[in-house]
Formats: structure tokens, C-alpha cells, sequence
């Protein structure tokens, strides 16, 4: 396809999935993710990354794209991110949409153009049309995981059991987490 997506947050676990379904689905993908990720994510797929923390991000995205980006998923969340994905998007009559996986962001001043759609994982779809979707891409990920298609997160395990728990947020609120799924096992 000649089309892109901007996967905003590439190297977080949804983000990842997000970046490879994407790609395997024949979009260029554009992302966003921190500078000492962006080997990980174009190893996903991406054809193009940038980092978030860039003054330029904006011009960089739209510059990438050409202005035409239409589409992007939100997996950082924030009035800030979903503001810079917004004036990141085509400004012309076709209505680009963000799929906001995050419930908290909505962007300020929005063009009339764009449609901001939540998309929260295990939310029951409107209707059948749309649980055949998620019943297809489910049968679709298990193939494509199976087959290695797609990769599964980097997962850092935690000891301790439920006492695990503790120390994986404490690390979450420090900013140590990056690239990577934590995992608590139950003992």
C-alpha cells in the first residue's frame, strides 16, 4: 500500500504489535520512540523513526510522509502526544483518524478534518461487523506468532511472585522500563 501509519510509542508492548500488524499489513510505518530504541523498532518494521523528545518531530513526520499521513495509533497517551500526532496528519479532505489506545489524550485545537476514535483493548465492539474483526485478527496474531511473522515483546521477568508487583511499578514510575514487557509469575 501507498499509505502510512504513525504508530506513536513503537517501542512499548502495544506499540510493537502495533508497529509489526502494520507493517505485515503493507503500510509504510512511521514511529515515534525514544533515540536508543529506534534499531529495535525498525527491526519491527518500521521504515521510518523518530524520537519523541525531538523539537522537530512534527516537521520530521510530515516531512517523511510527504503530508500525507492519515492514520495514526496512539499508544503514549497525553494531551501533548495526541496534540503533535494531530498536526502531524494531512490537512487535506480526506479525514484522517487517530486510534487512540489510551483514554486520556484528546488533542488541542484539532483540524476539522480529524476523528479521534478510542480503541481500548477488551472494550466490546459495536457491533458484528466488528467482533468477526477482532475474531479474525485474533486467529491472525495466533498464526502470525506461531509462524514468527510477528515477534512477541522483550519480556523482563520479576521475582518474588505478587511481591513482584511492587518493584515492577516502582521501576515503571523511575522511567526504567523500555522496549520491554514486565512479567510477574505466580508462585
Amino acid at each position: 500500500k501507498d499509505e502510512f501509519v504513525l504508530v506513536w510509542g513503537a517501542s512499548s508492548a502495544v506499540g510493537s504489535y502495533a508497529t509489526q500488524i502494520a507493517a505485515a499489513a503493507g503500510y509504510t510505518v512511521v514511529a515515534v520512540a525514544g533515540a536508543k530504541n529506534h534499531e529495535y523498532v525498525k527491526s519491527l518494521g518500521a521504515a521510518h523513526v523518530f524520537d519523541y523528545r525531538s523539537e522537530s518531530v512534527v516537521d520530521d513526520i510530515r516531512k517523511a510522509t510527504g503530508g500525507k499521513l492519515r492514520y495514526a495509533v496512539d499508544v503514549a497517551g497525553g494531551e501533548e502526544n495526541v496534540t503533535r500526532i494531530a498536526n502531524s496528519l494531512t490537512t487535506d479532505e480526506k479525514t484522517p483518524t487517530i486510534i487512540s489506545e489510551v483514554a486520556d489524550g484528546r488533542p488541542k485545537d484539532p483540524p476539522k478534518n480529524l476523528t479521534v476514535k478510542g480503541a481500548m483493548l477488551g472494550t466490546k465492539p459495536d457491533d458484528e461487523a466488528g467482533f468477526q474483526w477482532i475474531k479474525q485478527a485474533y486467529k491472525w496474531s495466533d498464526a502470525a506468532l506461531a509462524t514468527g511473522k510477528i515477534k512477541p515483546n522483550n519480556v523482563r521477568s520479576l521475582e518474588g511472585g505478587l511481591g513482584g508487583i511492587v518493584a515492577g511499578l516502582e521501576l515503571l514510575a523511575a522511567h526504567k522500563v523500555s522496549a520491554e514487557k514486565l512479567v510477574v509469575r505466580i508462585q
